[in-house]
This record gives structure tokens, sequence and C-alpha cells, in this order.
């Protein structure tokens, strides 16, 4: 099914606010949307220790269950485009990597951030 005009400008917009909101807590953004056959990652972003693969989900609705939302299918597909973009773009061993999920939901005309750090992780070889 196709997404509508106003949801694909709601996704946009989730994505954008959360660009912004690693921007200001000291992370470059490496890519957004980056896709593979099966599986895409939102945003991918790295400071100096860390580098992470960002889920968002935008919601007009405030009910969230990231289980839901981001099944386990979900998190093995973007497990396996994480390794996909590290082998194509190098990965320095000392950096950490996570998974975090971006929730947004609409207030009144406004976006409102649930930002969730490390929000699953996944054995890298169920991802193969």
């Amino acid at each position: 099914m196709a997404k509508t005009k106003q949801a694909g400008h709601l996704g946009l917009a989730g994505e954008k606010t959360t660009i912004e909101h690693l921007l200001q807590n000291g992370f470059t953004v490496l890519a957004k949307n980056f896709r593979i056959p099966g599986g895409e990652i939102d945003i991918i972003a790295e400071d100096k220790q860390t580098r992470i693969f960002v889920e968002v989900k935008t919601r007009q609705k405030k009910y969230f269950n990231t289980s839901e939302v981001i099944t386990q299918k979900k998190q093995r597909l973007i497990a396996r485009a994480a390794l996909i973009f590290n082998s194509r773009f190098g990965w320095p061993r000392e950096k950490n990597s996570r998974f975090d999920v971006a929730l947004l939901e609409t207030q009144k005309d406004e976006l409102i951030l649930h930002y969730i750090p490390n929000a699953f992780s996944i054995p890298m070889e169920s991802c193969i």
C-alpha cells in the first residue's frame, strides 16, 4: 500500500527532527535512507566513539509499542543493512555501534520526539 502524501510529509518531518536532535548532541549524519534489497536504515550517524543506526517512526497517534512498530524481522533487516553499510564504507574497530529508535508523535501540530538509545540489540550472525 502506498503512503499518503500527508504521511510522507509527516515521515520526512520526523526524520528532520531526529537529525536536528542528533546534530545537537554531537553526532555527524553519514547517510539517510540507506537502502539494500529487503531493508532500509533511516539515519546513520556517528560521534567519536559510536556509530548509530536509527529507525524513525512518526505517528499522529500517541500510542506507540516498539515491539509492534519494530518487529524482530524489522530489527534483523536493519542489522543486515548496518552490516552491509559498514562493509561498504569501512568501520574503525575502536568504535562501538548501536541501534536507536526515534518515536515521534504529533501534539497540537508539533512533533514530540521520544529518543531511545540502544533500543534493541541483535546477534549479527542472525542477520546473514
